[in-house]
């Protein structure tokens, strides 16, 4: 109701800046798991130290879908960080590597094999200079579900033969017509971990026929660093899918739950706890409304790394009680 005005759908706006003391450490990334959200750091300044690898998250990666083995990246070290596990935390990927965005062509994918994992792109600009598609691996696709059809940028790879020119760094653009004869359900997200990257989705159509919720991985989210539950998605069923585990796949959100840019209220974290995962955003605009911070929860912030001084953007949740704003 109008009496119970809260805050939901919290999204970072940019870095946030590092404290006086802090230290950034360089590295290429070594590893990333899709499945898992979790990769490792090659750190040549911290290897001396720890004689390993740094680990991170996706959710420290600043709202990134996916990042990329090869990456150039720059993070802070966790404060309290096991010697015999040491994390980074707020990791900054170099503009794709320091490539501009005057280096990446466009394209479309022409032909991909799940059983190699290779494929080839069609390239008009390029074709002229190579006379042939450009071939790629899935491994350069951030974890995106990569289709024939998919239109796609990319980076040229310098350090490939002009005879096989490679593309790395490959990212879909726009989401995939649907097959002709494809049905497309609706739903809502009942649950996400951000942890594993998978999460459920409830769709009245499909629960006569499984009796459960279907299961979708945010690697098939169009690039979505990360969803919220309670969003209204759209999907199409995976053709073979598991009557045991049915899986959703092409999953669209719906714009914030049809919440338009323009009912989005900026602010910034005043307060965050992260014993109970409750802390305050203050919003000039709101203030003048409500007379005080907006108070917001953890789960819903998209997974995002939640610290004091962080700029955000977020929606007034319009059941909230007027006494007690919630972001």
């Amino acid at each position: 109701s109008a009496g119970k005005p809260q805050a939901r759908l919290v999204r970072p706006v940019g870095d946030l800046p590092d404290p006086p003391d802090a230290v950034r450490y360089h590295g290429t990334v070594a590893s990333f798991s899709v499945a898992s959200a979790w990769g490792f750091i090659s750190c040549p300044s911290l290897q001396s130290t720890f004689n390993k690898d740094v680990f991170f998250h996706l959710k420290d990666c600043g709202g990134l879908a996916s990042v990329d083995r090869g990456q150039a990246v720059n993070f802070l070290l966790d404060a309290a960080t096991n010697p015999a596990k040491p994390q980074a935390r707020s990791v900054r990927v170099t503009v794709e590597s320091g490539v501009s965005p005057e280096a990446r062509y466009r394209g479309t994918i022409t032909n991909f094999s799940h059983n190699t994992a290779w494929g080839f792109i069609a390239c008009p600009e390029l074709n002229n200079v190579y006379g042939k598609d450009i071939f790629f691996h899935q491994k350069d696709c951030g974890g995106a579900n990569i289709v024939k059809g998919q239109k796609v940028t990319f980076v040229l790879d310098e350090g490939a033969s002009a005879g096989k020119p490679q593309a790395r760094l490959v990212r879909p653009v726009g989401d995939l017509p649907d097959p002709p004869d494809a049905v497309r359900y609706h739903g809502t997200v009942a649950s996400f971990s951000v942890a594993s990257a998978w999460g459920f989705i409830s769709c009245p159509s499909l629960q006569s026929t499984f009796n459960k919720d279907v299961f979708f991985h945010l690697k098939d989210c169009g690039g979505l660093a990360s969803v919220d539950r309670g969003q209204a998605v759209n999907f199409l069923l995976d053709a073979a899918t598991n009557p045991a585990k049915p899986q959703a796949r092409s999953v669209r959100v719906t714009v914030e739950s049809g919440v338009s840019p323009e009912a989005r209220y900026r602010g910034t974290i005043t307060n965050f706890s992260h014993n109970t995962a409750w802390g305050f955003i203050a919003c000039p605009e709101l203030n003048n409304v409500y007379g005080k911070d907006i108070f917001f929860h953890q789960k819903d912030c998209g997974g995002a790394n939640i610290v004091k001084g962080q700029k955000v953007t977020f929606v007034l949740d319009e059941g909230a009680s007027a006494g007690k704003p919630q972001a």
